[in-house]
């Protein structure tokens, strides 16, 4: 398929009282992370954003995006035009968050006369301090056709309640209908001051609408642990552990379990008023459990190394530019088997005047089958974005 596009966009954002940074995180001091819509040296208040954006774009095959397609039909080229529209409404206290988040996407094909809804998403989380070391952060989200490609990027941003699964309506493979679900749980616990310790464990799930030999519902679970401590002002060391199961469809249901081991070191530094950087990695060792293709009786064990690396540097009044890797095991719906995937992800973003803010990012992933190393693939992809505030409450963006 091949298509031009140009995009016309509004983002509106009602500011009931003020934003919040997420409970157990330390924001650098008066950076806006909200772009033009900041609110700096506060944080507990009501956030309300709405945004709607219009893509008008070609598409040299609508019947085969629409899902009119029939056997023997001549392809049929046009203009289709989509609707994304999506809020999020955050109320935070000196203790708790708590944040709500909705999105859609529509397209309207003129030559077929059809409107197609693309996907749909929703979040809603909770992070609270349970005592005075002691946070909680709890997560639900739910989808219709999501991206799910779209998850082999690593994420540069901490998360955050109300997270949903990306949604990335021109990121979608095919027109395969599934209901997707996510549940997460972090906690985290101070022993001392420089000593600390963190349980998570989440749930995925994706119920196709119309299965097939070659595309079966799907799910996984996993529990991971980490201690950390504090080896100078600005290092820290950590050594975790994780398991992982999940299902995978290869003309039927068949499942994989993995075991890890990962140690990584953090350091951070103030350089200068305006500058801060801070970087990460680690590193360690899984064994996969996981069916053999082709020997349907047997099993083996697969033994990779996997890691991640994080990068922050923050610098001016509100610039800011972070980087992530990640290498291990994943369970993506529209792969049959779990794949070990070495993704990374950049991004970059501030005001570049009181009016106007910029956001840019690209990221690459690649992997291969994790039971046959012949099976690999790639991809990548890049955005750009930028508002101009009409108001205190609204901005434009092209």
């Amino acid at each position: 398929m091949n298509s031009v596009r140009s995009t016309a966009a509004f983002a509106l954002c009602c500011v009931v009282g003020t934003g919040a940074p997420a409970v157990g995180q330390t924001p650098a001091a008066d950076r806006p992370s909200g772009g033009v819509f900041a609110r700096r040296g506060e944080a507990t208040g009501q956030v309300l954003e709405v945004s709607a954006t219009l893509v008008q774009a070609y598409d040299d095959n609508l019947l085969a995006e629409s899902g009119s397609i029939s056997t023997g039909a001549q392809s049929l080229g046009g203009h289709y035009t989509m609707l994304q529209a999506g809020s999020q409404y955050t109320w935070a206290s000196k203790s708790v968050q708590l944040g709500v988040t909705g999105e859609s996407a529509f397209r309207y094909y003129g030559r077929v006369g059809n409107v197609q809804p693309v996907s749909h998403a929703g979040g809603l989380g909770l992070s609270a301090t349970l005592a005075r070391r002691t946070t909680l952060l709890v997560n639900q989200s739910v989808a219709y056709s999501p991206a799910h490609m779209f998850g082999l990027f690593p994420g540069v941003g901490e998360s955050r309640p109300g997270d949903t699964q990306p949604t990335a309506p021109d990121y979608v493979l095919n027109d395969a209908a599934s209901y997707s679900y996510a549940t997460t749980a972090t906690l985290k616990h101070g022993l001392t001051r420089r000593t600390s310790i963190s349980a998570a464990a989440d749930y995925t799930a994706t119920d196709f609408t119309r299965e097939n030999s070659g595309r079966q519902d799907v799910a996984a679970h996993g529990v991971r642990t980490e201690l950390s401590r504090g080896v100078g002002r600005h290092t820290s060391v950590r050594a975790g552990y994780h398991y992982r199961t999940g299902e995978f469809g290869t003309g039927g249901v068949a499942s994989a379990t993995e075991h890890g081991l990962l140690v990584g070191v953090d350091h951070s530094r103030i350089l200068s008023a305006s500058r801060q950087a801070h970087f990460g990695f680690g590193f360690g060792v899984s064994a996969n459990d996981a069916p053999l293709l082709g020997a349907a009786a047997s099993s083996g064990h697969l033994y990779r190394l996997v890691g991640d690396a994080t990068f922050g540097y923050e610098f001016g009044k509100s610039w800011q530019a972070r980087a992530a890797y990640r290498r291990g095991l994943q369970y993506i719906a529209d792969l049959t088997e779990p794949v070990y995937v070495g993704g990374f992800t950049a991004a970059v973003e501030g005001l570049v005047s009181r009016r106007v803010d910029f956001q840019g990012s690209v990221g690459y992933s690649g992997g291969e089958s994790a039971l046959l190393s012949i099976s690999k693939f790639d991809t990548y992809t890049a955005s750009l974005r930028s508002r101009l505030a009409l108001s205190r409450s609204a901005a434009a963006r092209p």
